[in-house]
């Protein structure tokens, strides 16, 4: 079996959307195929185990890109967060939903309604 491993090349997995082109009313979703959402991946089914693999922040939709992966593997310098709420926005990559799924509701709910990150040490005990 193969799997798809997401991964970073730089100090960040994922900074999230470009909010100045979101804010312009240019398009983010990906050429040619607008339905699969964010990434490519937020509404897009993959057959192949999607592995993220990150090893610094994933904060807002790089929270949700691993949010929609089958599994996360962080180094202790990973932080996670949805951080959009301190901006008036909503994590519309399916952020939201995928969390509250995943770790406690009321934990969930801290993490949107706050958009304070967490520690990937805070993560692993959250779930």
């Amino acid at each position: 079996m193969t799997a798809v491993v997401i991964r970073e090349d730089s100090r960040a997995f994922c900074a999230g959307a470009d909010l100045k082109e979101i804010a312009a009313g240019r398009g983010i979703d990906p050429t040619g195929h607008p339905e699969w959402g964010f990434a490519g991946l937020a509404q897009h089914w993959v057959s192949k185990p999607l592995i993220a693999a990150v090893n610094g922040p994933a904060k807002g939709g790089g929270a949700e890109i691993a949010l929609a992966c089958d599994l996360v593997v962080a180094s202790e310098q990973a932080v996670f967060g949805l951080p959009e709420v301190k901006r008036g926005l909503l994590a519309g990559a399916g952020g939201v939903i995928r969390l509250q799924r995943q770790i406690p509701v009321k934990l969930a709910l801290q993490m949107v309604l706050t958009g304070d990150p967490v520690p990937a040490v805070t993560a692993l005990q959250w779930g």
